[in-house]
Parts: C-alpha cells; structure tokens; sequence
C-alpha cells in the first residue's frame, strides 16, 4: 500500500553517512507492517536494508539473524531476483568472515542467478564483491583491466576511488596519485550518500600506500565524524 511505498521512499532518501539508526527504525516499521498485512513483497524490501543498516552499525550478530529470515523468504517465494539478492548478502558474509572460498562460490551463484541488464545492479555487485575477494586473495592484478574498463564506463565516484586503490596496490604510484588528487581536489562537490564513506575508505588506502599526507589529512578530517561506522559497500554488498 502507500505506506509501504512511502516507508521505502523514506529510507531510500536517507541513505547518507550518519543516518544508519535512523533508517533502520524505518525497516523496522516496514516489517511490522508486512507482518499485518501479510505482505512478503515488503518484508523482502525490509530485510534487505535492515541488513545493510545493521552491518553499518557494527551489530553483525543481529544482521546474520536477518540473513538467516531473508533466506527462509527467498526459499518460500522462489523470485529470481529475490534469490540473486540473498546470494549476494550470503556471498558477504562470507566475505567479512574470511570465508574466502565460500565467498567465491556464493559470488559466482550469485551472477548466475539472475541475468544482468541496465535495470539492475548484478553485474556491479559482482564486481564489488570480486574486488573485494581478489583484494584478500592478494590477486588484484587479475582485475586490472576488468576494473579500469568498469570505472571508465562509470560516474560513480566510488569506482575511481576504487581504481585509486588499485593503482596503489599494484604498485603504479604516479596513476595512483592522479586518481587519489583527481577526487580529494573535489571533495566537496562528491555526492553525500550511502557510498560516499567507502569512496573515502578506498581513498584513504591510496593515501596510506602513497603516504601522501596532504591527501591523508583531508580525508581524516571528513571521516572523523563517521568514525563509529562500519565501511558498507553498496546496500550491504561487502
């Protein structure tokens, strides 16, 4: 109904750095509200962000909890996008419990779910999470190209703070610091939403590989007051 539509509206509009308790008490209301009228579309939508919400808050026991419901939902309902989206938040889990190996096996699960197209996000949560696995495998440089292509094709400024990172790791330095000063030089102007923490995280790590301090101290001074959070890629994707 409307209420539902406009509790889903109202966490979407909220999912900024600092809001994360406040979106939660929202898709706490979203499920109480599947749960009177019986409506697993919405209690599906809640599940999803509570997850994301809890993990952003650091109560990692409670997001699991949720997972494990999210899980019995998708068995019962059999949607395929519904099914994509719990391998995804499965793949990680995995992934924050080092679960390499599962990690792996949930992410490839999770691209043949469902077929990815412009009107969905399965090929960038993909990506994510196997930037992410290659990262803690130590096998970044298979991505190389894969990634830079990506970003190239992407205005999101989390892709080339991405790129930074990985300009860092692989020891390309002067790219490094062209991507990093590229985006610290308009910080300001960087969009405030629910990937604007990991654009500064991946940036950080730039600045820490570079010790580029001029760029280190900029990003600390925006990070300080998030300092509690947890770094959430996407609605939950790592």
């Amino acid at each position: 109904g409307l209420l539902a539509v406009a509790l889903g509206a109202r966490h979407l509009a909220l999912w900024e750095p600092g809001r994360a308790a406040e979106r939660l008490a929202i898709a706490d209301e979203q499920l109480q509200l599947a749960q009177r009228t019986q409506d697993a579309q919405v209690a599906m939508h809640a599940h999803a962000w509570r997850i994301a919400d809890l993990l952003e808050l650091g109560r990692m026991d409670d997001a699991d909890d949720v997972l494990l419901r999210y899980e019995a939902l998708a068995a019962r309902l059999r949607l395929p996008r519904l099914t994509w989206h719990v391998a995804v938040a499965q793949a990680s889990r995995a992934l924050r419990l080092g679960r390499l190996a599962e990690a792996e096996r949930r992410t490839e699960e999770a691209l043949g779910t469902w077929r990815s197209g412009s009107q969905n996000n399965v090929l960038q949560f993909y990506a994510i999470q196997l930037f992410t696995l290659r990262e803690q495998q130590g096998r970044l440089a298979e991505l190389d190209a894969m990634l830079q292509d990506f970003a190239s094709r992407s205005t999101l400024p989390a892709w080339h703070a991405a790129v930074a990172s990985l300009h860092a790791a692989l020891g390309r330095h002067a790219d490094a610091r062209r991507a990093l000063h590229g985006l610290v030089e308009r910080i300001d102007a960087l969009p405030f939403d629910g990937t604007w923490v990991s654009t500064l995280a991946r940036l950080a790590h730039a600045s820490s590989v570079l010790s580029d301090a001029s760029s280190a101290e900029v990003l600390l001074a925006k990070l300080v007051p998030h300092a509690d959070a947890h770094v959430v890629l996407g609605a939950g994707v790592a």
